[in-house]
């Protein structure tokens, strides 16, 4: 069973209200809505840092608690597309240089 009949109106529907909300804006709110935005990325951005650091936590507790160079490499393949993260990287890393 696919997700497309049901995902379809969902996404003309959060579309078609982005849409109108953004129409709302009058042009001397902009400023306002600048800055509150600017504030608000700032914010998400250094959420993501945290959840790259307790990520790379786990990941690095998990690479150590497997006894076999399969199971390790398994691990790494699991996460693959995350460990492109700097963050994570460089976490990795540190904890593996300190060992």
């Amino acid at each position: 069973m696919t997700s497309a009949p049901f995902s379809e109106p969902v996404h003309k529907f959060l579309y078609s209200s982005a849409v109108a909300s953004t129409r709302s804006f009058h042009p001397t709110f902009f400023p306002f809505f600048i800055s509150s935005f600017q504030a608000d990325y700032a914010q998400f951005k250094e959420q993501v840092k945290e959840l790259d650091r307790r990520l790379a936590s786990l990941i690095a507790l998990a690479f150590d608690d497997r006894a076999t160079v399969t199971g390790r490499f398994k691990l790494l393949d699991a996460f693959e597309g995350l460990l492109d993260r700097g963050i994570i990287q460089d976490e990795l890393e540190v904890r593996q240089s300190n060992e």
